[in-house]
C-alpha cells in the first residue's frame, strides 16, 4: 500500500479530479485526465459501453452531465497499489447523489500511467450495481475491454521501437507494396473500381494507401493509435485528415472509438480505426478485399477460429483474402 508515495498521490488526485470536473460540467477538461489512447468502460443493467480516446470520453461525460444535472458524486475507500508490472491501480467505490437523494452507487477498477507528480488513467471501469430500480443484474464480467487496453499497451510500446527506425522491423518495406499489388493485379482483383478494402491489425501497411491514392475505399483497423497516425503520414500533408468518433458494436454493448478519415480527389477513402479487430462495424459492409498483412500471425492460436470467422463475414460473395505471413529461417531472429 503505498499512501505516502508522491505517485499514488498523483491518481489520487486523479481520481478527486474526475468527480470534480464531471460535476463542474467540464467534458474536455475529464477526458484530458485520461492518456491519449485511454480507455473508459462502463457496465450496467442495460448493457456495457466502452469509450477509448478522449473525444470519445468527453462524449459520455456530456451525456452524464446532461441525463443527472444537479448531481453529484463521491468517491470513497480509495486502494492504490502498485503490480509486478510496475502499474499504478485503484479498487474504489462511487456513489451519485442529488441532494440527500441517491442516484446510484457502484465500484471503480483503475490502471494508471504515472510519470512524475501526475497521473493519467489509462483504463477506468465504471460498475453501476445500484440504482434507484434496485441492485443491477450487471452483464457477466467480459474480458475484452481489458483486453484491448493490454493490447494498447503492448502495441504502443511495439509502435514505439518502430518509429524509433529499428531495422528489423522495416526489413523489405521499399518492396513490399509493389510486389502486394502485383499479386492482386495477377488474380484481377484490381480490375473492380473502387475496390473496398479491409486491413485488420493494419499498421501502417504501405499498400493501404497505393490503394487509397488508386481511388479505392479502404478502411483499416489496428488498436494503436501511433500505428494509424504512422499510415496516415504516408498519405502526405496534402490531404487533411479528419478526427472523429466511430460507434462499434462489442459482444455486450457498443464501443466508442477514434476514427481518422482521409478523402482523395479521385473518390478514394481511407479510414483507420483504433480498436479491437473483432468489434462489429455498425455499417455491415462487406468488403472485395480482406488485406492481412500477418494479422493472424499476430493473435493467439485460441483466437484463430474467431478470427476466420469475422473475415468470412465482413467479406463479400465474390471477395477475395490476401493472406502474408512471415517465415522465420533458423537462426535468423531479426524476421
Amino acid at each position: 500500500f503505498f499512501s505516502r508515495s508522491r505517485m499514488a498521490q498523483a491518481c489520487s488526485n486523479s481520481i478527486s479530479l474526475f468527480f470534480h470536473f464531471l460535476d463542474s460540467s467540464e467534458p474536455q477538461k475529464l477526458a484530458e485526465l485520461f492518456e491519449e489512447d485511454g480507455v473508459l468502460f462502463v457496465r450496467t443493467a442495460g448493457g456495457t459501453f466502452l469509450y477509448s480516446g478522449r473525444a470519445a470520453i468527453a462524449e459520455w461525460a456530456e451525456g452524464i452531465q446532461k441525463k443527472f444535472a444537479g448531481a453529484t458524486h463521491w468517491e470513497s475507500n480509495v486502494v492504490i497499489t502498485k503490480n509486478e508490472d510496475g502499474l499504478f491501480m485503484n479498487q474504489s467505490y462511487w456513489q451519485s447523489r442529488e441532494g440527500e437523494k441517491i442516484l446510484s452507487y457502484g465500484t471503480h477498477k483503475d490502471v494508471f500511467l504515472v510519470d512524475g507528480d501526475t497521473a493519467c488513467f489509462r483504463y477506468r471501469s465504471v460498475d453501476v450495481t445500484w440504482t434507484p430500480n434496485g441492485h443491477a443484474s450487471l452483464p457477466k464480467e467480459e474480458t475484452f475491454a481489458s483486453n484491448l487496453f493490454q493490447a494498447k499497451l503492448k502495441w504502443t510500446q511495439v509502435w514505439s521501437d518502430i518509429s524509433n527506425d529499428n531495422m528489423k522491423w522495416k526489413k523489405g518495406e521499399s518492396s513490399a507494396a509493389p510486389a502486394q499489388l502485383q499479386i492482386l493485379e495477377q488474380h484481377g482483383i484490381t480490375k473492380k473500381s473502387p475496390l473496398r478494402v479491409f486491413a485488420p491489425l493494419c499498421g501502417d501497411a504501405p499498400l493501404l494507401n497505393v490503394l487509397f491514392q488508386r481511388g479505392d475505399s479502404v478502411v483499416g483497423v489496428d488498436c494503436s493509435m501511433s500505428a494509424l497516425q504512422s499510415l496516415f503520414k504516408r498519405v502526405g500533408d496534402s490531404i487533411p485528415v479528419e478526427r472523429s468518433v466511430t460507434t462499434l458494436k462489442t459482444p455486450s454493448g457498443t464501443a466508442k472509438v477514434p476514427s481518422l478519415v482521409s478523402k482523395g480527389s479521385n473518390g478514394g477513402k481511407l479510414q483507420g480505426i483504433c480498436s479491437d479487430v473483432f468489434f462489429e462495424l455498425t455499417d455491415q459492409d462487406e468488403f472485395d478485399l480482406v488485406f492481412d498483412k500477418d494479422a493472424l500471425g499476430a493473435l493467439h492460436y485460441d483466437l484463430h477460429a474467431d478470427y476466420v470467422t469475422m473475415i468470412r463475414n465482413r467479406l463479400s460473395k465474390e471477395g477475395f483474402v490476401y493472406l502474408e505471413a512471415k517465415y522465420r529461417e533458423d537462426g535468423d531472429k531479426e524476421l
